[in-house]
């Protein structure tokens, strides 16, 4: 049973530990789509970029064409997968809580820096194999991505994140007690 969504779409409980499992569970699925949608960014602008660029691709043979894309397919490939690495569990495990739960992705700095990473690959990539031009920069995707979207997903972090701060909040403010007696509960229980 998932603790992001559990038969009958109930919410998960509010105990922090379910709703920082939560939190880290819903991560790996915004992590899927970002790294998707890096691979797929990087190899949209290098293409880009060789269309707008009539008197770089007249000097390229096809060979060496078929080289460079087969290059940029392996860059956008290692790129995506320094996306993944890069928003691994930790990351998931202390998103902020924004003011509105509709906050762009980029609202988490690990995201937002990962998203620049990426762009920076795309330019590099350019740069170092002499093609004019510049990457866009890379925006948080809104359209489905293996079912599922992005301004979706993220919404539901914000809500977990909120409801993981207001369980912690709870916990703490019921003092040490009920805190040993649920792990002396926990302990007996294992």
């Amino acid at each position: 049973m998932s603790p992001v969504e559990p038969p009958g779409g109930a919410p998960p409980p509010d105990d922090p530990e379910v709703l920082l499992e939560a939190m880290v569970e819903l991560g790996a699925r915004i992590t899927h789509l970002l790294s998707v949608d890096a691979r797929q960014y990087f190899e949209q602008n290098i293409r880009r970029c060789f269309v707008e660029a009539p008197l770089f691709a007249q000097g390229l043979s096809d060979e060496a064409l078929r080289a460079l894309k087969a290059e940029a397919a392996e860059a956008a490939s290692i790129t995506a997968d320094l996306v993944t690495t890069q928003l691994g569990a930790a990351v998931w495990r202390a998103p902020p809580v924004p003011a509105s739960a509709d906050a762009p992705i980029t609202e988490h700095s690990p995201v937002e820096m990962a998203m620049r990473v990426v762009t920076s690959a795309a330019n590099r990539f350019l740069t170092e194999h002499g093609i004019p031009g510049s990457p866009t920069p890379w925006t948080p995707p809104v359209r489905f991505i293996d079912g599922e979207t992005l301004p979706t997903l993220t919404r539901r972090l914000w809500r977990l994140a909120a409801r993981h701060r207001d369980a912690v909040e709870a916990a703490v403010a019921a003092g040490p007690a009920d805190g040993a007696d649920a792990r002396a509960r926990r302990w007996d229980d294992a």
